[in-house]
């Protein structure tokens, strides 16, 4: 785990912090994926495939344990976010993956548009396609 002193270091952190865009960070980070696996003899097609997209994702559940980690730790031993908390009005909720996602009224019904994922307002990567 990365302490919050070392994001300077973390390549992982660099990246995210580069790209002004979700979907281009996103890509970006599935062709660096495609480039470690590449090294390690992991042959793979020259386009980048769903798959490699959608692996890439991981990113959210990594931005989301950094800068969520108390939330989500209450959540998923079944106590309320804290008061003080900043998600405390958006209800979070955490959903089959474990992503934390914007909570409502109606929760049998989960859809990114219903329920959209929750990023921090301060990196970069949060903002549009």
């Amino acid at each position: 785990m990365v302490k919050e002193n070392d994001h300077d270091n973390d390549p992982l952190q660099t990246l995210m912090n580069y790209y002004s865009s979700w979907y281009r960070m996103k890509r970006a980070l599935a062709l660096w994926i495609r480039f470690i696996n590449y090294l390690r003899g992991r042959r793979s097609t020259s386009k980048l495939s769903v798959h490699d997209v959608r692996e890439a994702e991981v990113v959210l559940r990594r931005s989301q344990s950094v800068d969520f980690a108390s939330e989500i730790r209450r959540l998923r031993s079944d106590k309320p976010v804290k008061v003080a908390s900043s998600l405390r009005q958006l209800n979070p909720f955490l959903d089959s993956k474990g992503l934390l996602r914007v909570g409502g009224r109606l929760r049998a019904h989960l859809s990114a548009n219903s329920h959209p994922y929750i990023l921090s307002g301060e990196p970069c990567y949060c903002y549009g396609r």
